[in-house]
Protein backbone atom coordinates (compact mmCIF):
# COMPACT_ATOMS: atom_id res chain seq x y z
CA UNK A 1 0.00 0.00 0.00
CA UNK A 2 0.89 3.61 -0.60
CA UNK A 3 2.56 5.08 2.80
CA UNK A 4 0.06 8.30 3.00
CA UNK A 5 1.35 9.02 6.82
CA UNK A 6 3.66 8.32 9.42
CA UNK A 7 2.62 7.25 12.83
CA UNK A 8 3.90 6.47 16.06
CA UNK A 9 6.00 3.64 17.17
CA UNK A 10 4.21 1.58 19.49
CA UNK A 11 4.51 2.07 23.18
CA UNK A 12 8.06 0.69 24.19
CA UNK A 13 9.22 0.75 20.70
CA UNK A 14 11.57 3.14 19.13
CA UNK A 15 13.06 3.83 15.93
CA UNK A 16 16.17 5.90 14.59
CA UNK A 17 15.80 5.33 11.14
CA UNK A 18 12.12 5.83 10.77
CA UNK A 19 11.67 2.88 8.73
CA UNK A 20 11.61 0.15 11.84
CA UNK A 21 10.37 0.29 15.03
CA UNK A 22 12.26 -2.06 17.61
CA UNK A 23 12.03 -2.48 21.64
CA UNK A 24 14.76 -1.10 23.67
CA UNK A 25 17.09 -3.53 24.75
CA UNK A 26 17.93 -4.26 28.64
CA UNK A 27 19.07 -1.65 30.93
CA UNK A 28 17.82 1.41 28.55
CA UNK A 29 14.36 2.75 28.01
CA UNK A 30 12.76 5.11 25.68
CA UNK A 31 12.54 8.64 25.37
CA UNK A 32 9.00 10.82 25.32
CA UNK A 33 9.61 10.90 21.57
CA UNK A 34 10.36 7.47 20.74
CA UNK A 35 13.12 8.46 18.65
CA UNK A 36 16.05 6.36 21.06
CA UNK A 37 16.91 4.66 24.25
CA UNK A 38 18.10 6.01 27.26
CA UNK A 39 20.73 4.66 29.51
CA UNK A 40 19.21 3.75 33.20
CA UNK A 41 21.04 5.79 35.79
CA UNK A 42 22.87 4.09 38.44
CA UNK A 43 21.03 3.23 41.57
CA UNK A 44 18.20 1.97 38.87
CA UNK A 45 17.78 -0.87 36.18
CA UNK A 46 15.36 -2.60 33.50
CA UNK A 47 16.00 -5.96 33.58
CA UNK A 48 14.37 -7.58 30.42
CA UNK A 49 13.77 -5.93 26.93
CA UNK A 50 10.67 -7.79 26.45
CA UNK A 51 9.26 -5.48 29.41
CA UNK A 52 7.72 -2.16 28.21
CA UNK A 53 10.22 0.44 28.36
CA UNK A 54 7.92 3.40 28.54
CA UNK A 55 7.81 3.69 32.03
CA UNK A 56 11.61 3.93 32.64
CA UNK A 57 14.25 1.76 34.85
CA UNK A 58 12.51 0.47 38.13
CA UNK A 59 15.04 1.58 41.63
CA UNK A 60 16.91 -0.90 42.94
CA UNK A 61 15.02 -2.32 45.88
CA UNK A 62 16.42 -1.89 50.04
CA UNK A 63 19.31 -4.29 50.40
CA UNK A 64 20.46 -4.05 46.74
CA UNK A 65 22.25 -1.32 44.39
CA UNK A 66 23.54 -0.44 40.85
CA UNK A 67 26.66 1.34 40.43
CA UNK A 68 27.14 1.85 36.95
CA UNK A 69 24.66 2.88 34.10
CA UNK A 70 21.96 0.52 32.12
CA UNK A 71 22.11 -1.67 34.17
CA UNK A 72 19.95 -4.87 33.63
CA UNK A 73 20.35 -6.00 37.49
CA UNK A 74 21.05 -4.42 40.97
CA UNK A 75 23.75 -6.40 42.99
CA UNK A 76 22.69 -7.50 46.30
CA UNK A 77 24.77 -6.26 48.86
CA UNK A 78 27.97 -8.03 50.55
CA UNK A 79 27.37 -9.27 54.07
CA UNK A 80 28.91 -6.71 56.58
CA UNK A 81 27.57 -3.89 53.93
CA UNK A 82 23.58 -2.59 54.25
CA UNK A 83 21.71 -0.47 52.13
CA UNK A 84 18.17 -0.11 53.75
CA UNK A 85 16.91 2.67 51.12
CA UNK A 86 15.72 2.16 47.50
CA UNK A 87 17.37 3.75 44.54
CA UNK A 88 21.06 3.06 45.69
CA UNK A 89 24.40 3.61 44.17
CA UNK A 90 26.35 2.05 46.74
CA UNK A 91 26.43 0.33 50.00
CA UNK A 92 27.22 0.97 53.22
CA UNK A 93 29.62 -0.73 55.81
CA UNK A 94 28.68 -1.46 59.03
CA UNK A 95 30.81 0.41 61.91
CA UNK A 96 32.17 -1.11 64.52
CA UNK A 97 29.55 -2.15 66.92
CA UNK A 98 27.08 -3.40 64.23
CA UNK A 99 27.10 -6.70 61.74
CA UNK A 100 25.15 -8.16 59.04
CA UNK A 101 24.85 -11.14 57.50
CA UNK A 102 24.73 -12.84 53.90
CA UNK A 103 20.71 -11.78 53.39
CA UNK A 104 20.33 -9.35 56.03
CA UNK A 105 18.92 -5.42 54.76
CA UNK A 106 19.69 -3.32 57.28
CA UNK A 107 23.08 -3.25 59.67
CA UNK A 108 22.06 -5.01 63.47
CA UNK A 109 23.49 -3.57 66.64
CA UNK A 110 25.59 -6.45 68.72
CA UNK A 111 23.70 -7.34 71.54
CA UNK A 112 24.29 -7.36 74.73
CA UNK A 113 27.21 -9.46 76.12
CA UNK A 114 28.87 -9.01 72.57
CA UNK A 115 31.02 -6.91 70.79
CA UNK A 116 32.65 -6.24 67.54
CA UNK A 117 35.89 -3.89 67.16
CA UNK A 118 36.18 -4.04 63.39
CA UNK A 119 34.14 -2.16 60.64
CA UNK A 120 32.19 -4.60 57.81
CA UNK A 121 32.00 -6.85 60.25
CA UNK A 122 29.22 -9.72 59.70
CA UNK A 123 29.13 -11.68 63.31
CA UNK A 124 29.88 -10.26 66.65
CA UNK A 125 32.15 -11.59 69.23
CA UNK A 126 30.94 -13.04 72.60
CA UNK A 127 32.55 -11.31 76.16
CA UNK A 128 35.57 -13.35 77.25
CA UNK A 129 34.94 -14.97 80.77
CA UNK A 130 35.98 -12.29 82.85
CA UNK A 131 34.62 -9.35 81.25
CA UNK A 132 31.04 -7.99 80.30
CA UNK A 133 29.51 -5.68 78.31
CA UNK A 134 25.53 -4.16 79.44
CA UNK A 135 25.27 -2.24 76.62
CA UNK A 136 24.14 -2.94 72.72
CA UNK A 137 25.77 -2.03 69.82
CA UNK A 138 29.80 -1.88 72.32
CA UNK A 139 33.02 -2.52 70.65
CA UNK A 140 34.83 -3.89 73.35
CA UNK A 141 34.05 -5.82 76.47
CA UNK A 142 34.58 -4.36 80.25
CA UNK A 143 37.23 -6.12 82.61
CA UNK A 144 35.66 -7.14 85.75
CA UNK A 145 36.80 -5.03 88.50
CA UNK A 146 38.69 -6.53 91.67
CA UNK A 147 36.21 -8.10 93.85
CA UNK A 148 34.24 -9.21 91.34
CA UNK A 149 34.16 -11.72 88.39
CA UNK A 150 32.31 -12.84 85.66
CA UNK A 151 32.54 -16.82 84.96
CA UNK A 152 31.60 -17.78 81.36
CA UNK A 153 31.09 -16.12 78.19
CA UNK A 154 28.48 -13.70 76.57
CA UNK A 155 28.20 -11.93 80.24
CA UNK A 156 26.15 -8.62 80.83
CA UNK A 157 26.89 -7.71 84.55
CA UNK A 158 29.98 -8.88 86.77
CA UNK A 159 28.86 -10.33 89.77
CA UNK A 160 30.69 -9.56 93.18
CA UNK A 161 32.46 -12.19 95.06
CA UNK A 162 30.62 -13.63 97.90
CA UNK A 163 32.05 -12.97 101.67
CA UNK A 164 34.59 -14.94 102.57
CA UNK A 165 35.92 -14.72 98.24
CA UNK A 166 38.12 -11.97 96.93
CA UNK A 167 39.52 -11.19 93.91
CA UNK A 168 42.38 -9.30 93.57
CA UNK A 169 42.87 -8.70 89.89
CA UNK A 170 40.56 -7.03 87.15
CA UNK A 171 39.07 -10.01 84.60
CA UNK A 172 38.77 -12.52 87.14
CA UNK A 173 36.43 -15.60 86.68
CA UNK A 174 36.79 -16.66 89.94
CA UNK A 175 37.25 -15.98 93.20
CA UNK A 176 39.00 -17.40 95.80
CA UNK A 177 38.67 -18.19 99.47
CA UNK A 178 40.55 -16.27 102.18
CA UNK A 179 43.35 -17.68 103.52
CA UNK A 180 43.39 -19.89 107.10
CA UNK A 181 44.13 -16.93 110.03
CA UNK A 182 41.77 -14.70 107.82
CA UNK A 183 38.24 -14.08 107.02
CA UNK A 184 35.77 -12.40 104.45
CA UNK A 185 34.68 -9.13 105.40
CA UNK A 186 30.70 -8.10 104.48
CA UNK A 187 32.08 -5.39 102.43
CA UNK A 188 34.17 -7.45 100.33
CA UNK A 189 37.90 -8.49 100.83
CA UNK A 190 39.72 -10.30 103.65
CA UNK A 191 40.90 -9.69 106.72
CA UNK A 192 43.23 -11.02 109.57
CA UNK A 193 41.42 -12.63 112.50
CA UNK A 194 41.92 -10.24 115.83
CA UNK A 195 43.72 -11.38 118.36
CA UNK A 196 42.41 -14.03 120.48
CA UNK A 197 40.19 -15.71 117.50
CA UNK A 198 41.56 -18.30 114.93
CA UNK A 199 40.13 -19.79 111.97
CA UNK A 200 42.22 -22.69 110.62
CA UNK A 201 41.99 -24.25 107.30
CA UNK A 202 39.97 -27.00 108.28
CA UNK A 203 37.17 -24.30 109.32
CA UNK A 204 34.56 -24.15 106.60
CA UNK A 205 33.24 -20.36 107.70
CA UNK A 206 34.84 -18.11 105.74
CA UNK A 207 32.77 -15.26 106.86
CA UNK A 208 34.22 -15.16 110.39
CA UNK A 209 37.11 -16.34 113.04
CA UNK A 210 36.43 -18.65 116.52
CA UNK A 211 37.46 -17.55 119.83
CA UNK A 212 40.16 -19.40 121.19
CA UNK A 213 39.11 -21.74 123.94
CA UNK A 214 40.34 -20.72 127.36
CA UNK A 215 44.04 -20.60 128.35
CA UNK A 216 45.10 -20.23 124.79
CA UNK A 217 45.93 -17.29 122.36
CA UNK A 218 46.47 -16.54 119.08
CA UNK A 219 50.21 -16.86 118.01
CA UNK A 220 51.41 -13.79 116.27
Amino acid sequence: PNKTMCDFCDPGNVTDDSIVCAGCPAGRFETKNRTECETCTPGTFRDSATKPSIKGCEQCPVGKFSSDKSSTVCLKCPAGWEQPENGSVACRECVAGQYSGRNDIACETCDPGYYQNANGSVTCFECAPGRFQNYSGQELCDACAPGRFAKSTKETECKACPVGKFSSDNSSTVCIACEAGMFGRVDGGCASCPMGWKRGPEDGDLTGCQRCEPNYMTLA
